[in-house]
């Protein structure tokens, strides 16, 4: 497989409204995901572009190029590109910053975000106070008009300050980093997964104790049925020996029968020829 150009890919986040470094990882994409093409799509995309994930298939993704060639999407095979996972580095006015979930303190630069959708109308501010609820920001004006004037603790982001060399470029340091960044949300995302599979956020931690102990409780179930479905076998192939004997018994009982039933039949009649001729002589 060609190996990637670039280790750090710089896109815009429709999400925070910003641009954000992504690195990228050879695995299969998930719908919504950002990608790098590896190779030459024969016209309907180029090596180094980028593209969004729409469908997921077995062998491949179809994706919307930024060639938009003839404004379709256009699929790729799992082993022409790479996943762009996207780190916690952002650029703003040039500069990089990390973002960070934590409390702010007074003079840091924080940027709202709503966490059930991960959206931000990437306006950045400054934390003026620090209360024990929220922060008080200096006041902006965000997009609907309305004027903020401070943000609650978990519903925004610290901006901390990334130091880079004098000539940018890709050092140790930074590749490092951007692989961290990558472990990072490649561990984020499979624990989502484990947890969505497991049921975590409906049935809560207990839940895979729950699961053990009914686990355990099944194979107790299933034993105890065992045991009673051997018994009943034997049970069964008992009665089918026993009623196989009597039948034979039966057989010999009917054939004895049978020979003495004849044995006597054959008496009755000399008798009774014997007495008819004995009658007829005596003119009776």
């Amino acid at each position: 497989m060609p190996e990637e150009k670039r280790t750090i890919h710089v896109l815009k986040d429709e999400k925070l409204g910003v641009d954000r470094e992504y690195v990228a990882v050879n695995r299969n994409a998930e719908v919504g995901e950002k990608i790098y093409t590896l190779v030459d799509g024969g016209g309907y995309f180029v090596e180094g572009e980028y593209g969004d994930v729409h469908d997921v298939g077995s062998d491949d993704v179809r994706a919307k190029f930024e060639s938009n060639y003839d404004n379709e999407r256009w699929f790729i095979n799992h082993e022409k590109y790479h996943v762009l996972e996207p780190t916690d580095i952002v650029l703003i006015d040039g500069e990089r910053y990390r973002l960070e979930d934590r409390k702010a303190e007074v003079g840091e630069r924080v940027i709202h975000v709503n966490k059930e959708s991960g959206e931000t109308n990437g306006i950045v501010t400054e934390a003026t106070m620090v209360g024990v609820s929220e922060i008080e920001v200096r006041a902006y004006e965000d997009f609907d008009g309305d004027i903020i004037e401070g943000l609650s603790h978990g519903y925004y982001y610290v901006l901390t300050p990334v130091q880079d060399d004098t000539e940018p470029k890709e050092s140790d340091v930074i590749t490092v980093l951007a692989n961290l960044g990558a472990e990072v949300a490649e561990l984020k995302r499979k624990n989502e997964q484990f947890e969505q599979a497991l049921g975590w956020n409906e049935m809560g931690p207990g839940h895979i104790p729950n699961l053990r102990n009914g686990l355990s409780e099944l194979k107790s179930v299933v034993s105890v049925l065992e045991e009673k479905y051997e018994t009943e076998l034997e049970r069964m192939q008992a009665e089918i020996n026993a009623l196989h004997e009597d039948n034979i018994r039966l057989g010999e009982q009917i054939a004895t029968l049978t020979a003495d039933i004849g044995g006597k039949t054959e008496l009755n009649g000399l008798f009774i020829a014997e007495l008819l001729i004995g009658l007829k002589k005596a003119g009776l």
